[in-house]
């Protein structure tokens, strides 16, 4: 008996091996035929994508509507989507605008769509519905106007007063859509004057003289006077010595004063360096003001030509200035006239934390050795070799020795879960369209939204699939100074090495320029020379 039972499941097993083959055979035909199905796919979604852009270029709107929903999967339909929306705004409905930058939360453009649509709903003066949309305030200068002021029409006044005040206050023309809202501010007699006089401050800072002039014939009438000489100063600086004796001295005129010097020493630092007892009299600077108006002299007569009287009166303002910027360029004129006296005086004269910059302890470390306390000097040094930089480099070739790179390495295999996801499909489409400035906005999100180690295998990615100035930006918003391959890919190797053939540059030297000035972007101009690469 056990032996039929046996017999039996023998031949049920012999049968059923042809079948599991065949099922097997079959399994591994349908993954080969989906994974060709997939790549197919995209390559139709590309080709149906090239045609749905020629389309609406022609503006064959018909084929754009009937294309548009076969291509829902491909990772670049949400700019298509986002074409749709922004070509036809005014027509809008709220509700399709929430809803896609709600699906799209990480599409660059469709972040600068809430504002668009902010300002498209104050134009239709649906302010109610402008609040519903937007609850808090959106990021671009005009939407925001336009948000305050449907505060102030709903009746939300001391909101709508902040936001003014915020909004008012810079050195800045604003946009035309602001002048309701400051309008409206005015009226209500919540602008204090004196607000008046504050963006004046700030716009003759900024060198705005157009903007200083309507703030000042904007002023109430009991500011005439001050408004007029407000008007003179700003067309003509050289008249700060007359508006600090015919105005009372108070903050804002010594900040105005102060701003006109710095133009007229410009101009004519002399004239500039006689001027200022008389504008410390006439507007009763103290002693820290004074030194700021020596200070803005003091950076116009660090030149070849300054007589002895003038580079003694320079060095006597320097010596008493705070100004660490200031004495720092004061070194750097000793160095490049070789006054080693000089040199030494003015780095005694650094704050103990700018003294610790590489740059300045290796010019510690040179005036040591020139003394001959060189085991002090060698301390400093070999301190110093232990960095990353310039000086590092220069302060081993002093003492002899060979400077060791540190060269971090991005783990070999990227995280699968970095390459996946819209973003990165979105990226990898665009630079399939050689769309690079569009990649480098997806990417700089990217990028921005990840750790530091996840930030490195980025980076790697990039790098290998030949997206150089991927891999550089990479490099850069992660702050991954010693991954070198990454930060200095030799990328365009062929066309380096085709357009300086015969020419009185290096490869290696036009490579550095391209990389340093553009980051190896292959679309940028670098002033006169032309495409980067």
């Amino acid at each position: 008996m056990k032996l039929h039972w046996i017999t039996i499941e023998e031949v049920l097993v012999d049968r059923a091996k042809p079948f599991a083959w065949r099922l097997i055979a079959a399994s591994v035909c349908l993954l080969t035929f989906c994974h060709l199905a997939r790549a197919d796919s995209l390559e139709e979604q590309r080709n149906r994508y090239a045609q749905i852009k020629q389309a609406w270029d022609n503006r064959q709107m018909d084929v754009v509507e009937q294309m548009m929903p076969g291509l829902k999967d491909y990772p670049l339909y949400p700019y298509l989507e986002y074409r749709q929306i922004t070509d036809d705004l005014m027509n809008q409905p709220t509700i399709t605008v929430t809803n896609f930058v709600r699906a799209n939360p990480t599409l660059p453009p469709a972040r600068t769509l809430q504002s668009r649509f902010v300002n498209e709903l104050a134009r239709r003066e649906d302010w109610r519905g402008l609040l519903a949309f937007s609850p808090e305030k959106p990021g671009t200068t005009e939407a925001q106007c336009n948000y305050y002021y449907a505060k102030w029409i709903t009746g939300q006044t001391e909101e709508a007063w902040l936001g003014a005040k915020a909004l008012w206050l810079t050195g800045k023309s604003q946009p035309n859509a602001c002048d309701k809202l400051f309008s409206v501010w005015r009226a209500s007699g919540k602008q204090d004057p004196l607000a008046y006089l504050e963006r004046i401050r700030l716009a003759m800072k900024a060198g705005n003289t157009g903007l200083v002039t309507v703030l000042a014939r904007q002023m109430p009438a009991e500011y005439q006077t001050i408004a007029s000489a407000i008007i003179t100063l700003a067309n003509d600086p050289n008249n700060v010595l007359t508006f600090a004796r015919t105005t009372g001295a108070t903050d804002f005129t010594r900040q105005m004063a102060a701003v006109a010097f710095a133009s007229l020493a410009r101009q004519d630092a002399e004239n500039a360096r006689l001027m200022i007892p008389s504008l410390v009299q006439a507007q009763k600077l103290n002693e820290e003001q004074t030194q700021a108006l020596r200070d803005i002299v003091a950076w116009r007569l660090m030149g070849s030509d300054v007589t002895d009287e003038q580079a003694k009166w320079r060095d006597d303002a320097i010596m008493r200035s705070q100004s660490t910027s200031l004495i720092e360029r004061r070194v750097r004129m000793a160095l490049g006239t070789g006054d080693r006296r000089g040199l030494n005086t003015w780095l005694a004269r650094l704050p103990m934390e700018a003294k610790e910059k590489d740059e300045w302890r290796y010019w510690q470390a040179d005036l040591l050795l020139e003394r001959g306390r060189d085991a002090e000097a060698k301390e400093i040094l070999h301190a110093l070799m232990q960095k990353r930089g310039f000086y590092p480099m220069v302060a081993a070739q002093r003492l002899g020795e060979e400077y060791t790179l540190k060269i971090d390495k991005a783990p070999a295999h990227v995280n699968r879960a970095l390459t996946q996801g819209p973003e990165m499909a979105r990226v990898r489409e665009l630079m399939y369209w050689n769309l690079d400035n569009t990649a480098r906005s997806e990417w700089a999100n990217l990028v921005k939204s990840r750790t530091k180690s996840e930030q490195a295998q980025l980076a790697r990615y990039a790098f290998n699939q030949h997206w150089w100035d991927l891999s550089v930006q990479a490099t850069i918003a992660g702050k991954l100074w010693d991954h070198l391959e990454e930060r200095f890919p030799l990328a365009y190797n062929d066309l380096f090495t085709r357009y300086t053939r015969g020419k009185d540059i290096s490869q290696s030297y036009a490579m550095a320029i391209a990389r340093q000035r553009e980051r190896l972007e292959p679309e940028s101009q670098i002033a006169g020379w032309g495409p980067a690469a």
